[in-house]
């Protein structure tokens, strides 16, 4: 039977991870002179990865293995030149390897199903709307190796009241991937085949695969891509004491990441204006280095300036109160998001189906098989990939935005230190974050005009053919450069410094975080963060880190007997009552944002992301009304009319928060000063008291607003430590 309220998880099995994890290190340090020293260390590390299987074929796992090797060499030397001047040089080098390899890998997959048209080799893999999938998402990489180069010179001048410090660094960092993603295929079932039009149902991912309709289908084998950037920085910066009272920091930072180069010239843009001869229409897919085109996928960013302040200002000549301040800007790797292996159509096997009317018409039936298509070889002309209008596309289109930039984020503060009594201090301080042109995940740019969606709506037909560019099925801008994020908060904070036995630190922070490239983790906020490409302006809303209260604690307390404190230093009721120490953490915050979707999409406009409900109220509980099968106001929401966009803003309902204690026991037996024996019990979420996971929150799918998980039950730990 179902493990949860929701209706999931009918089928259970164990599975156990190996990990294994060899480490070696060395270092040398010499002194060429008093003024001379030189170090050098070297560290090894190797972590394989295995899993046992919960399936009774392993073939079919999701979950892949993968060997993992890292070297790294430093190489540092510090040289006095005068007394004042000092300057710091440093080399590192660090290679690693990784080999993931799915269980499915040289398998013959495809003959065990029964499925023809389709490359052997591996087991294929099934995505399903609404349960779980099968086969690895990757099927292998292998990239050997990962390298990075790091030269470093920095110097350090005293000059009267002047600490002044400036240098340069250079990063060569590449990257040899070998990718094969999908060499069996990947396939797609959807819940749009199998919706009742006019009705409540949305349709079921399970029927759709029962009836061999798939949404999509794609294959991906990549040639080895070569790929390598570099890191360029210089600063300089001067910590200036002004007066007794005032210290003022002022600095500058230039860096760039120049943009990511194929050695052989494999990778791929888009011209979206130039008339593809193939289909008469705007786009065509453009080649490094060929017919002109440039060999750099975008113009390079060489504009990043980063100004730094900052003051700290004892208030009136006061040895108890200090006002902090500071402003910077710094700057993003262009790639957060993750390796940047796309952008490689034309130098690898791949081939795209999907069904040309948002479900109504399937791109093939399982029992046919999958259709010819050709994979590989086309000539690299700007005819490449298309097809005619009309006519089923098998191409998806990958490729960087040409004036792609790196993103910045303007950071500032100011606050307030007050010393007290007892060696306490309490701050009371402000912090902002202003990120722009962050690096964003994959979207869609062929998404259907919406001047064209009446004509669509009155028709009853919402073919490729209406698409931009309808020679091609998605077009993606890779990771493009338009993320903005902006967080404000308040912070209180009080700190308790070691002594007579106690110390403690404790802060409260009420925040707003709001941005439109929400990736974060789903124990935080979920990512809906594309939804209509024409009306970005929907996107933006409460990230996942959206966390408005939060109050920590955390404390040690030894009690006040035993060697070396006040009462009961020696003798037999020292070691009974002495030694004995206790520790608390205490969290307590807000419950993050989630978004309401639907299950079926149907915008009928092949979307940038998931459609968002309707909403007609608001949609949160009293907590007194909340319950774990109704988390939330299931009736405020309503699915959209087809061919329409919901009304629904991202973010605008919470998950329970969070309310979590920890308490700790120490006691330690002491033989010598050196010598002794800790015992340790502890207890992690000590009043057991239950964080509840997001409610289901996808409209006519299962388990909608009920909530079906949570955090971990009390646990104990007791340990034993020797020291000697």
């Amino acid at each position: 039977p179902p493990s949860n309220r929701a209706g999931a998880n009918n089928f259970v099995s164990n599975y156990a991870r190996t990990f294994n994890r060899d480490n070696l290190t060395a270092r040398v340090d010499h002194a060429f002179s008093d003024s001379n020293r030189f170090y050098f260390r070297y560290m090894f590390n190797r972590d394989p990865l295995r899993f046992t299987s919960a399936l009774p074929n392993p073939i079919a796992d999701t979950r892949n293995f993968s060997e993992r090797h890292q070297n790294m060499f430093l190489f540092a030397d510090t040289h006095t030149v005068t007394p004042t001047i000092i300057t710091d040089i440093r080399v590192s080098i660090s290679d690693r390897t990784f080999h993931s390899v799915s269980p499915g890998l040289g398998s013959n997959g495809p003959e065990l199903l029964g499925l023809r048209g389709v490359p052997t080799g591996a087991f294929p893999t099934f995505s399903v709307a609404g349960i779980r999938g099968l086969g690895a998402g990757t099927h292998e990489r292998v990239q050997i190796p990962i390298r990075q180069q790091q030269y470093i010179n920095s110097w350090t001048w005293v000059r009267g009241s002047h600490v002044m410090k400036f240098g340069g660094e250079v990063r060569r960092s590449t990257n040899l991937d070998i990718l094969r993603p999908s060499i069996s295929g990947n396939f797609s079932f959807a819940t749009q085949p199998t919706a009742l039009e006019g009705t409540a149902n949305t349709g079921f991912g399970f029927a759709s695969l029962l009836v061999g309709f798939p949404n999509s289908f794609s294959l991906r084998n990549t040639e080895p891509l070569d790929r390598y950037s570099y890191y360029l920085a210089g600063y300089f910066q001067d910590d200036w004491k002004v007066s007794r009272d005032l210290t003022l920091n002022l600095g500058l930072r230039w860096e760039t990441d120049t943009p990511i180069m194929d050695r052989n010239n494999r990778q791929n843009s888009f011209d979206i204006t130039a008339i593809n001869p193939v289909s008469n229409t705007p786009g065509v897919v453009r080649f490094a280095g060929v017919d002109g085109w440039p060999t750099r996928p975008y113009d390079p960013d060489w504009n990043n300036f980063g100004p730094r302040f900052g003051f700290a200002w004892k208030v009136a000549g006061s040895e108890k109160m200090v006002v902090r301040g500071g402003f910077g800007i710094s700057y993003a790797h262009p790639f957060d998001h993750g390796v940047p292996n796309l952008a490689s159509l034309g130098f690898e096997n791949s081939a795209n189906l999907s069904t040309p009317d948002n479900g109504v018409t399937a791109p093939f039936y399982l029992r046919d098989g999958v259709p010819q298509v050709n994979p590989g070889g086309q000539p690299l002309t700007p005819a490449f990939g298309a097809v005619p209008v009309g006519r089923n596309a098998t191409t998806n289109v990958q490729f960087y935005e040409s004036d792609r930039q790196i993103g910045y984020a303007q950071q500032f503060n100011l606050g307030i230190q007050r010393e007290l009594p007892g060696r306490m201090v309490v701050e009371v301080g402000y912090l902002g974050n202003l990120s722009r042109k962050l690096s964003s995940a994959n979207i869609s740019i062929n998404q259907i005009r919406p001047e064209n969606i009446d004509a669509i709506r009155r028709a009853g037909v919402f073919r490729q053919a209406y698409r931009p560019f309808p020679q091609f099925n998605n077009v993606l801008l890779v990771q493009p450069s338009f993320g903005v994020t902006d967080y404000h908060a308040g912070v209180l904070k009080i700190e308790k410094r070691f002594s007579g036995g106690l110390s403690f630190l404790s802060t409260y922070t009420w925040s707003k975080n709001l941005d439109n490239i929400d990736t974060s983790p789903a124990d935080l906020g979920d990512a809906q963060q594309y939804s209509d490409y024409y009306n970005r302006r929907l996107d933006k809303g409460p990230s996942g880190l959206d966390i408005r209260h939060r109050f920590t604690w955390s404390s040690l307390y030894e009690l006040p007997f035993g060697r070396g404190r006040k009462w009961a230093q020696q003798g037999p009721l020292s070691q009974v009552v002495g030694g004995w120490a206790l520790g608390a953490i205490a969290l307590m915050q807000s419950g993050g944002p989630f978004t309401v979707t639907t299950q079926t999409n149907t915008t009928n406009v092949f979307s940038a992301g998931a459609q968002r409900a309707n909403v007609l109220r608001d949609p949160n509980l009293p907590n007194s009304e909340k319950r774990l099968d109704r988390w939330f106001d299931i009736a405020a929401f309503a699915p959209p009319e087809p061919f329409t966009f919901g009304n629904a803003g991202r973010g605008i309902v919470r998950t329970d928060g969070r309310i979590n204690f920890d308490f700790s026991l120490v006691k330690n037996f002491s033989f010598s000063e050196s010598r002794f024996v800790q015992f340790r019990g502890e207890v992690f979420n000590a009043f057991n008291h239950a964080d509840f996971a997001d409610p289901g929150h996808a409209i006519g799918g299962p388990g909608f607003g009920v909530v079906s998980d949570a955090t971990d039950a009390r646990v104990l730990q007791l340990g034993l430590r020797v020291v000697f």
